[in-house]
């Protein structure tokens, strides 16, 4: 059996970064089609209750978005793609 070596700060650093662009990439992609579906459905927002809805709907996306990237990943896979890339593996002690 291989032994495990805990892997270092900067591996993970590394790790979190690309976990980091794969995030902020996505969210970019779904908050463009969530702003340009609801104005093609309802129109520009008009008045200031429609604005304060999605502008707390972007950032809303954006957290469920980040716990279900982990959450899918670490139970499908082990790792992010981030922890891939920089060969980091999650185990248990």
């Amino acid at each position: 059996m291989t032994e495990l070596v805990a892997a270092g700060f900067w591996r993970r650093l590394a790790a979190h970064f690309l976990d980091c662009l794969v995030g902020f990439g996505a969210w970019l992609l779904g908050s463009m089609w969530l702003l340009i579906g609801v104005w093609e459905l309802r129109g520009a927002p008009s008045d200031l209750r429609e604005i304060f809805v999605l502008a707390l709907a972007v950032p809303a996306f954006a957290v469920v978005l980040h716990l279900a990237y982990h959450v899918l990943m670490l139970v499908a896979c082990g790792q992010t793609l981030g922890k891939m890339a920089v060969g980091v593996i999650v185990a248990s002690w």
